[in-house]
């Protein structure tokens, strides 16, 4: 999501306490990464990671911020690099695919 989408959607007041808050998620295995893709699409500006597992193979079909070159390294350690992004700081930084314009679904004038 981008930040005039955050702000439109949770309000100025509430899009601007979520970024200028610090979370600290405890575990990024298979919840935990999900967790924090949805942590960084919601704008969350900081954002620490406490995992002492370490990296394996098995790992990688459901832990997406996971690469083959991150095994046997620990989970907390592995850091991606930053993408432009109008967020302060990521812990993590999730890659994002290019935008696709798309046509609406629906003719503005049959919503209300």
């Amino acid at each position: 999501m981008r930040p005039s989408s955050i702000k439109r959607s949770l309000g100025v007041e509430l899009a601007d306490q979520i970024q200028e808050s610090r979370v600290l998620l405890v575990g990024a295995g298979g919840i935990g990464c999900e967790l924090l893709k949805n942590l960084v699409l919601t704008g969350f500006g900081d954002i620490h990671i406490i995992d002492l597992d370490t990296i394996d193979l098995s790992n990688l079909n459901r832990q997406f911020l996971f690469r083959h070159e991150h095994i046997k390294k620990p989970k907390a350690s592995v850091r991606h690099p930053i993408p432009q992004t109008p967020f302060r700081s990521l812990a993590r930084p999730l890659p994002f695919p290019p935008r696709r314009t798309r046509k609406p679904f629906l003719a503005e004038t049959s919503i209300r």
